[in-house]
């Protein structure tokens, strides 16, 4: 769908675990916390989080 193409590990098969695609983010201001944020994994995931921030 975004054009990506996968590599032979990240494969789907049987007895397979997936890849972590977590990305969490603690974004702070003036040493105040001003948001956390977290997204969905996949190709989108860097889009994701600098959309929201």
């Amino acid at each position: 769908m975004f054009g990506l193409i996968g590599a032979e590990a990240n494969c789907i098969a049987t007895e397979k675990r997936i890849l972590s695609s977590m990305t969490p983010k603690i974004v702070e201001k003036d040493g105040e916390l001003m948001m956390s944020v977290d997204t969905p994994g996949g190709s989108t995931i860097i889009t994701s989080v600098l959309q929201t921030i």
